[in-house]
């Protein structure tokens, strides 16, 4: 029954009144827009960060691209590198 009141109260605040004399000033504008492009280029960070991490998981999951315990400078590749000269 107290989670029921609860409810009521909680759909009565929400509901909005006939007229509201509010006032939005530019900042408030430029500040949400603000938020909208960190939130892009932050979304777009965190995608940089894992994409290499979840193009591995996936490629061992489904079997297919490079081996994980292949590195990108062994010396089976044919290059020369400082631990193969004499």
């Amino acid at each position: 029954m107290n989670s029921k009141r609860m409810y009521i109260f909680i759909g009565l605040l929400t509901v909005p009144s006939a007229s509201a004399f509010a006032y939005v000033d530019p900042g408030t504008g430029s500040m949400a827009l603000q938020f909208l492009i960190g939130g892009i280029f932050a979304a777009a960070l965190t995608i940089k960060t894992y994409y290499y991490k979840i193009k591995s998981t996936l490629a061992n999951l489904f079997g297919s691209g490079d081996k994980a315990g292949k590195s990108e400078g062994s010396a089976d590749n044919g290059d020369v590198t400082s631990e193969s000269l004499p």
